[in-house]
């Protein structure tokens, strides 16, 4: 088993509910990626930071996801 924690932020000008939309659409993204298991999301109003607990089998589909992830063009919206 293997924990990826990203911390990341969207640009000021990305309204809350927006961010919120397209930080839940990993989900879809990620439920295809092998050796996913779970996924957390919170987010710090006073930092307008959010921070994800995601849980992969082991640590060898943490990083064959992330690199799915970084080149799916179904992420775009966190490219920006």
């Amino acid at each position: 088993m293997a924990f990826e924690i990203p911390i990341y932020r969207f640009k000021r000008d990305v309204p809350f509910e927006e961010a919120k939309k397209t930080a839940l659409r990993l989900n879809d993204v990620l439920a295809e990626t092998p050796g996913f298991r779970s996924r957390t999301t919170c987010y710090d109003e006073k930092s307008d930071t959010w921070i994800d607990l995601v849980e992969w089998g082991m640590m060898e589909h943490a990083l064959v996801g992330f690199e799915e992830l970084v080149n799916s063009s179904k992420v775009h919206e966190f490219r920006k």
